[in-house]
């Protein structure tokens, strides 16, 4: 069993709070809205770093899977660093992080070419990003002191979905989006349970893989960051079909992999069988079944946190205390705010 006492699970608790009230409150989507629905719109680049690039990834499946509206495109937040990009007129950057206070946006977002619009997707209202930003759309607060995002995480999902939906008309979407916190809490009730049960004959893994199919593919990737960050376990996050054909020629016995299906997905079973017949111990993560396949990237948190947070107890770890946090603050966060 995990550490439930811990301050990653115990924020991970509030996840339900925090799409209740973002969900609800839509604080600053009609401005965020009216930027993104200018006739000038022709391309959204969703930017972020780490668990919020995965948010971006979340987007840019998600416009793949339901109603047209404006190209999107996902990158991380090094690239304003980089200045790799040629933006063009037409782009607009939504820009995601919950501190407000990426170096990559702070340092980044000043070079970007005037007459690029800019809205932040954040739970700081009042930080560097929001201040040099058109549009703020807010993330609802709760206890953040983990070393990794919890419930941030699943908000900034969240509210880029919903943001999605009223820019495409997606009535299919907006109409799964307000149960989403109701759906997420009766999968906390039943995650502690689920992972005594799932990972009682897991071993500590030498390395472990995470795969989801289209929109899970950004949840796979979540659920690998949260290994590697909380377990400190390398792992990685792939697409369901990249499991059998690429990621399969490396297992061995002693690998772990992690399995997010979706209701209408035809390839995971026939993943989940080539990892295991390669040797490697396969877990499907829970999540409620009848859900939008969109929304799989924060179905699965709960059972990912968990599994992160069983791996972290097996090799003794303290999942609050991570070793990497300090050089982390340093190399991500903007001077200012680290003063």
């Amino acid at each position: 069993m995990f550490d439930m006492a811990s301050t990653i699970w115990q924020e991970t608790l509030h996840t339900p709070q925090v799409l209740r009230e973002t969900l609800k409150g839509r604080d600053g989507f009609g401005e965020a809205l009216a930027v993104l629905r200018r006739p000038q719109t022709k391309r959204v680049i969703a930017i972020g770093n780490g668990a919020s690039y995965y948010a971006a990834q979340s987007l840019w499946l998600a416009s793949l899977a339901g109603r047209p509206g404006p190209e999107v495109l996902a990158l991380p937040a090094g690239v304003l660093s980089t200045q790799s990009v040629d933006f063009r007129e037409g782009d607009v950057i939504l820009a995601l992080s919950v501190s407000g206070e990426l170096r990559d946006f702070v340092e980044g977002l000043p070079r970007i070419p005037a007459g690029i619009q800019r809205v932040a997707v954040t739970s700081s209202k009042g930080s560097s990003l929001a201040r040099m930003s058109d549009a703020v759309a807010a993330v609802a607060t709760a206890p953040l002191h983990a070393a990794t995002h919890t419930h941030s995480y699943c908000g900034v999902v969240a509210a880029c979905l919903a943001l999605w939906s009223a820019l495409t008309h997606d009535d299919n979407l907006a109409a799964a989006l307000p149960r989403l916190g109701d759906r997420v809490a009766a999968t906390l009730q039943k995650t502690p349970a689920w992972s005594q049960k799932a990972l009682s004959d897991v071993d500590i893994p030498t390395s472990a893989f995470a795969f989801g199919p289209g929109p899970a593919w950004a949840a796979a990737l979540e659920s690998a960051l949260l290994v590697k960050e909380i377990a400190q376990i390398p792992c990685e996050g792939v697409e369901s079909r990249e499991a059998s054909t690429a990621v399969m020629t490396t297992l061995q016995p002693g690998h772990l992999v992690l399995s997010i299906m979706t209701d209408d997905d035809p390839t995971t079973a026939e993943s989940e069988a080539v990892c295991a017949a390669r040797g490697a111990t396969v877990v499907r993560l829970g999540g409620p079944e009848g859900v939008d396949r969109r929304l799989s990237p924060i179905t699965s948190f709960p059972a990912a946190v968990a599994v992160a947070l069983t791996l972290t107890a097996r090799r003794g770890l303290s999942p609050d205390a991570p070793l990497w946090l300090e050089t982390y603050e340093s190399t991500a966060r903007s001077k200012t705010a680290q003063s």
